[in-house]
């Protein structure tokens, strides 16, 4: 008698484990998207930074090239320095990474 209820359910937990993998993919890939999201660098609105002797504008164009505006030599090179930090810090990371033979 079991024998033939458990031939009978077969397509009910195959659609029920479909429907969980279905989940955990969804679940899944909203995460990486999250997590990936939140790794990319803040380029609109104000940043308050510690240092400078005077205020700052990085002016982003259509292409996301800075344009920076400084009272100083000082404070643009630090503002230089930010927006290298800002498009290139997984190139230094994994250069990094490749010379200390840390990559994997």
């Amino acid at each position: 008698m079991t024998e033939g209820l458990q031939r009978r359910n077969w397509p009910y937990r195959l659609i029920r484990s479909a429907g969980y993998l279905l989940v955990l993919v969804i679940v899944g890939t909203s995460g990486l998207l999250v997590w990936l999201l939140s790794s990319l660098p803040k380029i609109d609105g104000m940043i308050s930074v510690p240092g400078l002797a005077a205020p700052v504008e990085i002016v982003r164009d259509t292409n996301a090239v800075p344009h920076i505006f400084a009272k100083g030599s000082e404070d643009a090179y630090f503002a230089l320095g930010l927006c290298h930090a800002q498009d290139r810090l997984w190139q230094m990371e994994m250069m990094r990474r490749t010379g200390a033979g840390r990559l994997s």
